[in-house]
Order: structure tokens, then C-alpha cells, then sequence
């Protein structure tokens, strides 16, 4: 019998409705007013709570957990001690939380008000190979235009932890392509990757014309240097899946990113205390179908995942007793 899953319905004051669920604190859908006031679903997914049982790993809407993005041959030290995590990417490194990562976990659901809930999760000590017990609290609100994910945890010793939401954005609405999509990024580099994307500590500096395809200092549409990447951009399978450095750090206050639809007219900007962020076009995605029947072909939506440096390591420790905190806010507009 097919284990049932609660979702939780929030409604803004501003037209913005969204659902989310226990299953992995996953977010399924954000339906926000387009230039003519009619409400689109922004989120590539399915229509229940129980297909993302089976989300053909592309870890949809989902809290990622305990450390998101790659860990190179699934290895780590920590106070002068070693551990190997679960190799379930490719089975050459470890990915977005092991086998059985925070996205494929029961959370305990509460909503706290119309506009807001909070899902909580207690990571076991030794769960995918990680030391320490991690007390985990996100929460999603609806508010001033705006979808804020705050995330919280803290560890009774010394362990990983780097969280994010794995939402795959379509401001179209339509599930098809996202190449015509304008797309900023506040960023002054990014992580170079090796062919199994793993961080190789070169930074490829985006004010230099050769790295030009990478680059989205200023809005430009997302097509427009597809498949022109070079080896980067294949080893990526033909798009981006790339760690953005923001330009100057960690500013909650600026935009760091910002994606335009010019056929809704909705704008979505990213703030958020992070100093990084995953920029990835659905390279992987293969013609399944998701909500109504729409068809999730390659580059059919886009994630922009916040995150600390993937290429220092020291930013994924989190010490005993003490608390991670970060905030992410997508904030909305019709233009």
C-alpha cells in the first residue's frame, strides 16, 4: 500500500498560493498573478505528493541534505578523522545527501499560520555515513511577493551541513523550454569542475571574454551560448550545472539573481545570505511526464540553488552546539 504524504496549501495576501509536503519538505507547487493577473504555476513537478516517490532523480522541490552538491569520491576528514559516504552519483561521488538523503525523508509538517509552514527532521548519528545527530527546522512562507525558505540545524558534535531547495523554475508555466528566459547572475566567477563535476579549486573569472558563455553579469537570454561552452559546458551534458561565486560575497540585500518571462511578464529575483549559487538548466532532464501531462524534456526549467562555496570546504563544518542558519528569499513580480 502506497504510504500517503500531508501537503500543506499556503495562500499570500497578493495573489501568491503554494503546496508543500512532508516528503522530503518539498516544495510541489507556487502559482504567482502573471502581467494579466492570471495565476501560473512557476514549478516543473508532478500533481501529487506521492510521485516524487519515484522523481526520476531530479530531486524536485526538495530540501537537499545534509550537504548539497557533490562530495569527491563520497570522502571526507574531519578532526583528524575519515569518513565515506554512500557513492550514489555514478557510483564515483557522493550527491545531495547520499541513498537516502533529507530529500527522500518523512518530515514532521506543522502549518504555523495560512501563509507559512515548518517541517522538521531529526538526522540520526551515522545516517549516510555522517557523524552527529542534526536537528533540522525549514520553513516556508508566503509574504510581500515573496516565497522566504529559511533553514536551521544544529548538531550535537562537530559534522557537514550545507542545505538548499532544489526547486526547478518555468516562468512560462508551460513546462517547455526555459532557453528564451532572461536570464542575471551577480557573479564574479565560478567553480571549475571536473568531468565528474567535482571542484578542481580553479576559479573561472567571468569578466574575461573567454569565459564569456558563462558569464550573466548583465540580463541576457539563457539560449543564447547553449551548447557554445566549450569542454566546461559539455562535461555539464550541454547546459549549466555550474556553482556561482557572487560578486563580493555574502549580501542579503542585492539581488543575486534575477529570471524574466516575456511571455507571462514575471520577473523572479533571488536575495539571500549565501555566498554561492547553483545555476542549473535541467541538462539531465529526459521526457517524462510531470503535472498534467507536461512533457520534461531537456532544459524544460531552470534551478537556482543558494549555497556556501562547494569549493571550500571548511564552509560545510558545522560544530557541535552550535546553529546553521540561512534565508533565501524568490521574490515575484509582473512586469
Amino acid at each position: 500500500m502506497q504510504q500517503k504524504f500531508k501537503v500543506f496549501r499556503l495562500e499570500g495576501k497578493d495573489g501568491m498560493c503554494a503546496e508543500v509536503c512532508d516528503f522530503g519538505a518539498r516544495l510541489m507547487s507556487l502559482c504567482v498573478p502573471d502581467r494579466n493577473g492570471k495565476s501560473v504555476d512557476v514549478l516543473a513537478g508532478f500533481d501529487t505528493a506521492e510521485e516524487y516517490v519515484n522523481d526520476h532523480g531530479t530531486y524536485f522541490g526538495a530540501t537537499i541534505g545534509r550537504v548539497a552538491n557533490r562530495i569527491g569520491k563520497g570522502r571526507f576528514e574531519l578532526d583528524g578523522k575519515a569518513y565515506e559516504l554512500a557513492l550514489n552519483d555514478n557510483g564515483i561521488n557522493h550527491l545531495h545527501g547520499g541513498n537516502v538523503g533529507f530529500d527522500k525523508r518523512v518530515w514532521k509538517g506543522v502549518q504555523t499560520a495560512k501563509n507559512s509552514a515548518e517541517f522538521l527532521y531529526t538526522s540520526a548519528d551515522g545516517e549516510e555515513g555522517y557523524p552527529g545527530k542534526l536537528e533540522v527546522k525549514v520553513t516556508f512562507a508566503l509574504q510581500d511577493g515573496a516565497l522566504t525558505i529559511d533553514y536551521e540545524a544544529m548538531a550535537d558534535r562537530n559534522t557537514l551541513c550545507a542545505l538548499t531547495n532544489h526547486a526547478y523554475f518555468n516562468l512560462d508555466g508551460d513546462g517547455k523550454s526555459v532557453l528564451d528566459h532572461e536570464i542575471f547572475v551577480d557573479a564574479d566567477s565560478l567553480a571549475v569542475v571536473d568531468g565528474s563535476l567535482i571542484p578542481t579549486g580553479e576559479r573561472a573569472d567571468l569578466t574575461k571574454a573567454e569565459n564569456a558563455a558563462f558569464c550573466f553579469a548583465s540580463p541576457r537570454r539563457l539560449g543564447e551560448y547553449i551548447g557554445k561552452g566549450g569542454e566546461l559546458m559539455e562535461i555539464a551534458n550541454g547546459g549549466y550545472d555550474f556553482s556561482y561565486n557572487f560578486a563580493a560575497g555574502a549580501d542579503a540585500s542585492r539581488a543575486r539573481a534575477t529570471a524574466f518571462s516575456h511571455k507571462t511578464g514575471i520577473k523572479m529575483s533571488v536575495f539571500t545570505d549565501m555566498p554561492a549559487m547553483q545555476f542549473y538548466t535541467g541538462n539531465f532532464l529526459d521526457g517524462f511526464a510531470g503535472k498534467k501531462g507536461q512533457k520534461y524534456d531537456k532544459y524544460a526549467a531552470f534551478c537556482m540553488e543558494t549555497q556556501g562555496d562547494i569549493a571550500d570546504f571548511e564552509q560545510k563544518i558545522l560544530r557541535g552546539g552550535e546553529t546553521y542558519r540561512s534565508r533565501t528569499r524568490y521574490v515575484f513580480e509582473a512586469m
